[in-house]
């Protein structure tokens, strides 16, 4: 099923003279189940927004969104953040994690909004962390981790619920090329098990280990390059 945007516009505000900027400019992409797409572009064209609307945590102005044949624009915020919360799972360049807090906690968080016992949420975040080799760390806080180590239990977090898509905005941004790479092949084995796989990156060899590179210029798409 998959991904369907078209003619995607979102504006945001500039200072207080009610002036806005055009982030996304009239764009249209889709991106079929199973794949694994890298998102290119200078910095401001509009990458990140528009991760952030196929993730669900932005809302376009106008255009239309079918994730899965569902239309986004007619669900209420809580049916947006249910539907995310099952669909899809992030990976961010500073990943996200609560630092004082647990390995294991981390991974646990986005199972806590679901009816699920203890236990089994327990389970299912061992067994996450299990799969991605870093069961190992369960009991340690994230503020003594690595960086390698912390995008590890990132990537665990959001696969542990289990979600069709995993985006992933810079994920190897902070990290030396040696443990990048190792990211990336997590990704990509994630992808030949049936993920779809959306990258932001800014790094064109990350860029080129993918199915398709689609460039991004002033809100719209540029090239679009299997």
């Amino acid at each position: 099923m998959g991904i369907v945007l078209k003619e995607i516009i979102k504006k945001y505000p500039v200072g207080n003279g009610g002036k806005e900027q055009v982030v996304l400019n009239g764009l249209s992409l889709s991106v079929q189940d199973g794949e694994i797409v890298a998102i290119k572009g200078k910095s401001g064209a509009g990458k990140s927004t528009l991760l952030h609307i196929m993730g669900l945590l932005d809302v376009m102005d106008s255009g239309s969104y079918l994730l899965d044949d569902i239309d986004v624009s007619c669900l209420g915020n809580k049916e947006m953040a249910k539907m995310r919360n099952k669909k899809i799972g992030f990976v961010l360049q500073d990943y996200g994690l609560v630092e004082d807090e647990t390995v294991l906690y981390n991974v646990e968080l986005p199972l806590m909004f679901s009816s699920a016992k203890l236990r089994k949420i327990q389970s299912a975040a061992r067994k996450t962390l299990r799969k991605i080799g870093v069961e190992n760390l369960c009991d340690k806080k994230v503020s003594v981790l690595s960086g390698g180590e912390k995008q590890r239990v990132a990537i665990a977090r959001a696969l542990v619920s289990e979600p069709n898509y995993i985006m992933a905005d810079e994920p190897t941004g902070a990290l030396d090329e040696a443990t990048g790479q190792e990211i990336m092949e997590i990704l990509k084995e994630l992808n030949r098990e049936g993920k779809t796989i959306i990258i932001v990156t800014h790094n064109m060899e990350i860029a080129a280990q993918t199915e398709r590179i689609i460039h991004i210029r002033d809100g719209k798409i540029e090239e679009d390059m299997p």
